[in-house]
């Protein structure tokens, strides 16, 4: 592990290979051999995928710049919180999909092992998103963004295993998560702006 630490260099690399190593021969074990193909298919295609649907967030960037610069309080607000928005819902659909997607192809043989990968898939492209997005000197909004929609898909997992929930309620849980966490984010985002401002103007 710490050979692939050093030459992965991040934590979130590091987590995910950790996971496909720990859970690889159970899942091949329990789940069989089409967990695997199923799990590196989706792994293979998604990143370029998910790169390709969060990109229409660049078009509230310019909104958001020309209201700060013309100090229009309210356009930044709005623009700033569609733009969050639109980042959450892809990242929660993303979630939802590869949910849905898994767990028709699970059984009771091969629930959990299922539920793992499909976590370490969703979670890991999540994490790897807000990690390219930090070292371009962003990701704030990602990284709240991939916390809460991890979050939740852990309370998915927890209430297939452990109640048998339908679909219909884990999704409701998940995307009131999902919110609680836009909310949150929304609101930082604002007091963050008007802290700017307000040293802008003292200056």
């Amino acid at each position: 592990y710490s050979y692939y630490r050093r030459h992965i260099g991040s934590s979130i690399d590091g987590y995910q290979f950790i996971l496909r190593y720990r859970f690889s021969n159970m899942a091949g074990y329990i789940g069989g051999m089409g967990c695997h193909r199923l799990w590196y298919s989706w792994n293979d295609f998604s990143p370029f995928i998910f790169s390709i649907a969060i990109l229409p967030t660049l078009l509230f960037v310019l909104p958001v710049a020309y209201f700060t610069e013309k100090n229009i309080n309210i356009g930044v607000y709005i623009f700033g919180f569609l733009g969050s928005f639109y980042g959450f819902a892809v990242a929660a659909f993303w979630c939802v999909l590869v949910f849905s997607f898994f767990m028709a192809k699970a059984d009771a043989t091969s629930l959990i092992p299922m539920l793992i990968w499909s976590y370490n898939l969703a979670g890991g492209l999540l994490g790897w998103l807000t990690q390219k997005e930090q070292l371009a000197g962003g990701g704030v909004a990602s990284s709240t963004a991939a916390f809460y929609c991890q979050v939740g898909y852990i309370v998915m997992m927890l209430m297939v295993i452990l109640l048998d929930a339908s679909h219909l309620d884990i999704f409701i849980v998940f995307s009131i998560i999902v919110f609680v966490g836009l909310i949150i984010q929304s609101s930082r985002a604002v007091i963050l702006y008007r802290i700017q401002q307000s040293e802008r103007y003292l200056l």
